[in-house]
């Protein structure tokens, strides 16, 4: 036995170019960056991260966010370049054709001003079903047109509180002037009176 050189199996040259092969991969699989930005100043070719997706069933993914690493100055120029975006970043709502499934039935060109605001509208709803009515006063006072006025303070049209749905019953009528007869009262034109012997 040699102490100043490895005899086990274990240090054999072959065995140990094995296991650093597979221990290379296992560390190639769990450190490699699946974004675009390892490939070094976006002019290498992607072949290498194309084969490890391919070989790894991993997501294929540009890099953070939106873009990668190459292309996020293009990104950035298309969402806040002045000369580029044709409008701000307030929400257009786009209303959708009033007759959708035939032609155009509108009637004239499309005014978007007045469109808008014939739209959108304003809203009339009430916050609470049942409102708070206390401490309101409803006592409005409208006054009369002229010829309703004249007929209605008039005493010749004015009912008589006695009135129920429009006056007594005829028979109740005649039973009251007929009990009133046969107990001696008579009727002089306004009033009923006891007869004076």
């Amino acid at each position: 036995m040699y102490f100043d050189k490895d005899s086990r199996l274990g240090n054999d040259k072959c065995w140990v170019d094995g296991q650093i092969k597979q221990s290379q991969k296992i560390n190639d699989y769990h450190l490699f960056n699946p974004y675009k930005t390892n490939v070094p100043e976006c002019t290498e070719n992607e072949q290498k991260l194309r084969d490890f997706m391919v070989e790894n069933k991993k997501s294929y993914r540009e890099g953070y966010g939106f873009a990668n690493a190459c292309h996020i100055d293009n990104d950035s120029s298309m969402r806040a370049d002045p000369k580029t975006i044709t409008h701000g970043k307030c929400k257009n709502q786009l209303s959708s054709r009033l007759f959708q499934a035939v032609p155009d039935l509108a009637h004239g060109g499309f005014e978007s001003l007045l469109e808008s605001r014939l739209t959108q509208g304003q809203t009339t709803g009430k916050h609470k079903s049942c409102e708070n009515n206390s401490e309101k006063t409803f006592d409005v006072m409208t006054p009369m047109i002229p010829c309703l006025k004249k007929e209605v303070q008039n005493t010749e049209h004015i009912v008589p509180t006695k009135w129920v749905r429009g006056g007594e019953h005829t028979r109740d009528h005649i039973n009251q002037k007929d009990f009133l007869e046969a107990n001696g009262y008579v009727f002089d034109e306004k009033v009923w009176k006891k007869r004076e012997c």
